[in-house]
């Protein structure tokens, strides 16, 4: 669907960061970011950073002084809960595959409803965890990714029913993944569905290269069984900036 409203003061244009390692520049980041129209910023909010002790959640500093540089710039965060295998796989997956054990899913939720209730209004919108369907070979599966949208759903919505879920999350072109998770009954517990279609093309082309928009639509329909079609958000997007077959250099991505 194609914007024709005014979006001046409600932009849906975003960035994504990293201030959840690293802070000392975020103030600057946040003032550059706003000054070039930017709304909203992505960044992860890694659960081992926070629970650092089994059963113990403290937000970290930098949570705390990312969200202050975020709101004195009028931007919104949009927050991932993740983690890339730190407290969560030492203290409740003895193995990949176990991630959606009873106690490790409900470490997962405690997590969930102490960022929800940290923040408040100030963070409105949640994504679970980040291109779960990145990794092969270690047990992620869809229907174990959607066991996680159901528990990060429930338990923000326990804190604030305001709140949006943000799920799917996949990178690249991923329909046999959505439709599985769907499939396992994610579709109840999102209220926006986020991809991340990467051009693995070597040279760049407008978004309609590789039938980006057709894509899109390929993905509502998928959720059309369900129910009306969740908005789909694309949540990263661009060109890989790296040393391979369809890497590009920064300056190009940039221009």
């Amino acid at each position: 669907r194609i914007w024709t409203r005014d979006y001046t003061q409600d932009s849906p244009i975003g960035c994504c960061d990293h201030m959840c390692y690293e802070q000392i520049y975020a103030d600057k980041k946040m003032k550059l970011a706003a000054m070039a129209g930017i709304r909203w910023v992505r960044d992860d909010s890694e659960w081992s950073l926070a629970e650092q002790r089994p059963g113990e959640i403290v937000m970290p500093d930098g949570f705390l002084y990312r969200q202050s540089a975020i709101d004195r710039h009028g931007l919104k965060l949009l927050m991932i809960l993740n983690d890339h295998d730190g407290c969560c796989k030492e203290f409740y997956w003895k193995n990949d595959p176990e991630i959606g054990n009873p106690a490790s899913l409900e470490a997962f939720a405690r997590y969930c409803r102490e960022c929800c209730r940290c923040f408040g209004d100030r963070v409105t919108h949640f994504e679970v965890w980040n291109e779960f369907n990145f990794i092969d070979g270690r047990g992620r599966t869809p229907e174990l990714y959607a066991s996680l949208v159901k528990t990060a759903y429930t338990a923000v919505k326990d804190v604030n029913p305001s709140v949006r879920i943000v799920a799917g999350v996949t990178c690249n072109f991923q329909p046999d993944w959505i439709r599985r998770m769907l499939a396992a009954g994610a579709y109840d517990y999102l209220d926006v569905l986020s991809i991340h279609p990467y051009s693995l093309h070597p040279e760049p082309t407008g978004p309609e290269y590789g039938g980006f928009l057709q894509k899109l639509e390929f993905y509502r329909d998928l959720m059309k069984p369900y129910g009306e079609p969740k908005p789909i958000w694309v949540t990263e997007f661009g060109w890989g900036t790296y040393d391979g077959s369809a890497g590009i250099d920064q300056d190009r991505a940039a221009a």
